[in-house]
């Protein structure tokens, strides 16, 4: 399911985008899947819910938060391994310039993405790895900016995607 709805600057539903009158646009997409195959199994369901803002200004801003819950099983031979997560993304105030191509990063704003994944591999043995992480990244209108993974602190180069300084 995806849908989007046109808002004026108080919040009031729009029938279309009319330049000078649309302040903002709200997104809601949701996506429900599953797929087996001889040695697979997998299922997934997704939320995103966004609102991109500032269509009567220089900026856009966007705020919002999307989920996921995903169930993926492998067997091979006498093992089976049974990949079970969650995750949320939320977007806090990720403000660009209208113009991107003249300025292509976030002048601002706080993207936070947050994991929770378990792993058992069953066979001669069982065995459960837990993995929880929380980066969040913090925008500065530069192509070099923070990010936090846990204990660490890093830096996340958006032009490149490789990050290094971590500390």
């Amino acid at each position: 399911m995806k849908s989007y709805q046109f808002l004026d600057a108080s919040g009031n539903p729009m029938e279309k985008f009319v330049k000078g009158a649309t302040e903002s646009i709200h997104y809601l997409v949701k996506t429900d899947g599953s797929e087996s195959k001889d040695n697979y199994t997998s299922v997934s369901h997704s939320l995103r819910d966004v609102t991109v803002s500032g269509f009567l200004g220089p900026n856009r801003v966007w705020n919002g938060f999307a989920s996921s819950a995903d169930t993926n099983s492998y067997k091979e031979d006498l093992s089976t391994r049974k990949y079970t997560g969650l995750s949320v993304d939320t977007l806090k105030a990720v403000t660009f310039v209208d113009e991107r191509a003249a300025h292509p990063y976030p002048l601002s704003g706080v993207a936070i993405r947050v994991v929770d994944y378990v792993v058992v591999s069953t066979g001669k043995q069982v065995e459960t790895t837990s993995v929880h992480k929380r980066v969040v990244v913090t925008f500065n209108g530069t192509a070099d900016v923070p990010i936090s993974l846990g204990d660490y602190s890093c830096v996340l180069h958006l032009d490149t995607h490789k990050v290094d300084g971590c500390k």
